[in-house]
């Protein structure tokens, strides 16, 4: 079998809106002494129909607050459409991130793909491997891809760290590489030279805060000198790192000692 299904998911996400507006109620009429509504907030709330993270929310419980789907009647749900991704239905199957009708997922490893969540249609399609300077075998890993809205003056973005070490950044309207040092970062450089031979690698969807991507490595068992795991913040403007936290503490760091005095020069 060759076709990646995901009816389920847009069945899911398309199915929600009948009945929160059967659910609805009038508010009850404020009393004669009540202050004034507070202003609106600046940040809209979450669409309950969007998954926009591959956990949902930010704490990744997984949680749907859709209702149409119940016990009773799971077992009407049809196929809505089939997507082919061409690959063989093998290794991880990772949850794509929807948002606003747009379902996003990485195929084959290093193609990111964007498609009509109601329909399926393909909307872009993108090979990591055509990010200039990038090694070789680029993939986003079993984890899954992140979404970052932007800004007032930034439109948004798919944020994807790649299993070979590098932060990369498309335009989710077109899927094109965001040109510049932000476009692709390269998450070793300044970390990867004390290990010759070895190479930065992440498994993980970022996690974004504002514009900032936060992002730990995927450690390995190479022995006593190796990949430090430390999380690291990217700023998503600048492509810079902002803050990283060492998790072997260094001699200018609290709780220095922990791990040998001289255990903060294994991974650094």
């Amino acid at each position: 079998m060759r076709r990646l299904f995901v009816s389920a998911v847009v069945v899911a996400l398309g199915l929600g809106a009948g009945v929160r507006a059967q659910n609805a109620r009038p508010a009850p009429p404020a009393p004669a002494t009540a202050k004034p509504a507070a202003p609106a907030p600046a940040v809209a709330a979450a669409n309950p129909k969007d998954w926009p993270t591959v956990g949902n929310d930010p704490g990744g419980m997984k949680f749907s607050p859709l209702t149409q789907i119940t016990p009773q009647n799971v077992t009407q749900l049809a196929k809505a459409w089939t997507y082919d991704t061409g690959a063989p239905a093998a290794g991880y199957t990772v949850t794509p991130i929807v948002i606003n009708n747009v379902m996003y997922l990485p195929v084959q490893g290093s193609i990111i793909v964007a498609l009509q969540a109601d329909s399926g249609r393909e909307l872009w399609k993108y090979d990591l491997k055509n990010v200039p300077g990038i090694p070789p075998n680029p993939s986003a890993g079993g984890r899954g891809i992140s979404y970052w809205s932007g800004t007032g003056r930034v439109a948004p973005r798919i944020v994807v760290s790649t299993t070979n070490g590098f932060l990369v950044q498309l335009d989710a309207k077109s899927g094109t590489l965001v040109p510049g040092p932000t476009g692709a970062v390269d998450m070793g450089k300044g970390i990867m030279e004390k290990f010759p031979g070895q190479g930065y690698s992440t498994n993980m969807p970022p996690a974004l805060y504002k514009n900032l991507a936060i992002i730990a490595a995927r450690t390995g068992e190479q022995g006593r000198y190796g990949l430090p795991g430390d999380p690291r913040a990217f700023d998503l403007l600048t492509g810079k790192e902002v803050w990283r936290f060492h998790v072997v503490p260094q001699p200018t760091d609290e709780n220095f000692g922990t791990w040998g005095l001289n255990g903060w020069q294994d991974r650094r």
